[in-house]
């Protein structure tokens, strides 16, 4: 009798297959109390002193992790910025090889760490110890990580595309960027490490 989707991007999708009067816009939703409490202490347990920069995702190319490596590269070729580690979180969707040889080309290995499989007390402790998380997907339906993220009063930067101006408004809860774009993802992170009250 209904069919259920999660925001106007995808509702557009499906008019083209259905009666209108059919779709019913029901957002995704998150264990919102579960999130509010911290597991651990993620930077003491993974001896970080630095700021965290957190992607969480599939390892997969639609996510984008290509060119955050690259656009990271950019922010740590800049003294300012150097303070920082970038956490990459997630499972092999196909590009993890590729991912980290990738790493190891861009000389960042250093500054990155990679955890493959985490548990769910590591995502939402990694979730509190971030600064912010970084989505730079090329394809999005209705991503679930910057919601959780919100719950730990942590903004998103992400791709202006798909489902995603729907979950995260920009200027108001997360940056959003072109996708594939290095220099205007590296400049929004610039901005929200420059200027953390926002």
């Amino acid at each position: 009798n209904k069919i259920i989707v999660a925001n106007e991007y995808e509702k557009k999708i499906f008019e083209k297959y259905t009666n209108d009067k059919k779709l019913c816009i029901i957002f995704n939703g998150i264990d919102y109390e579960k999130l509010l409490i911290n597991p651990f202490d993620f930077k003491k347990k993974y001896n970080i002193e630095k700021k965290i920069l957190l992607f969480l995702g599939r390892f997969n190319l639609v996510k984008g992790i290509d060119y955050l490596l690259k656009s990271y590269l950019q922010l740590m070729s800049d003294p300012k910025f150097q303070d920082t580690v970038l956490v990459i979180m997630g499972a092999d969707f196909g590009y993890q090889n590729k991912m980290e040889k990738l790493i190891l080309k861009l000389n960042l290995q250093n500054n990155i760490l990679v955890l493959k499989k985490p548990t769910r007390d590591e995502v939402i402790s990694a979730y509190h110890a971030c600064e912010f998380l970084i989505l730079p997907s090329r394809w999005e339906m209705s991503p679930l990580t910057p919601l959780e993220g919100f719950a730990c009063k942590k903004p998103t930067i992400s791709s202006k595309l798909h489902g995603i101006p729907y979950i995260i408004e920009d200027g108001e809860t997360g940056l959003l960027v072109n996708p594939e774009n290095i220099d205007e993802l590296t400049n929004a992170m610039k901005k929200l490490l420059k200027k953390p009250d926002l």
